[in-house]
C-alpha cells in the first residue's frame, strides 16, 4: 500500500465555467484544505418499539463544501484573488479536480460561494475560498 503526503496532492480549479473549461493548478496557493467528504443522505427510519436508531438511504449523495486556504496573493491573472476574489465570481460555476496521489482523483463542478481576505495583526494576510459541489462527483482510484 502506497502512502501519500503533501507533495502528492494536486488541487486544480478552472477560471471559467463549462464542462470544457481547463482546470488550473492552484496547489502552490493552497496550504490548508478541509478534506473531501462524500456522504450518502439517509432518513431516520426506526419506529416506536425499536431500541436502536435505524436509517434508510434516500438515494441522494453529496459532497461537503471544499474550503481552501492559503496566503493572500493578488498576482495578475494567476493568483487566487484574481481568479476567484472579485464579487463577479461569486455564484459562478467552476470545475475542480483534486489528486490525492498517482491514481486517486476526485472531480466535478462547484459554485464559488465565499471568498474571504483575512488580515491579522503581526501576520501575513490569508484568503479562504469556499466551493460548493453541485451535481455528480467523479472518483477514480
Amino acid at each position: 500500500m502506497a502512502n501519500y503526503g503533501q507533495p502528492n496532492v494536486g488541487i486544480f480549479v478552472s477560471t471559467a465555467s463549462g464542462s470544457n473549461a481547463t482546470v488550473r493548478d492552484i496547489s502552490q496557493y493552497v496550504d490548508t484544505i478541509n478534506g473531501v467528504v462524500l456522504e450518502a443522505l439517509t432518513q431516520q427510519s426506526d419506529a416506536f418499539g425499536d431500541s436502536w436508531f435505524e436509517h434508510l438511504y434516500v438515494g441522494v449523495k453529496k459532497m461537503e463544501d471544499l474550503v481552501l486556504e492559503g496566503f493572500y496573493d493578488d498576482v495578475g491573472t494567476s493568483g487566487p484573488h484574481a481568479m476567484y476574489g472579485d464579487v463577479a465570481h461569486l455564484g459562478q460555476e467552476r470545475n475542480f479536480e483534486i489528486n490525492h496521489g498517482a491514481s486517486d482523483v476526485v472531480n466535478g463542478d462547484v459554485l464559488i460561494v465565499k471568498y474571504e481576505r483575512m488580515p491579522r495583526r503581526n501576520e501575513l494576510t490569508r484568503y479562504r475560498l469556499t466551493l460548493r459541489p453541485t451535481g455528480a462527483i467523479g472518483t477514480a482510484t
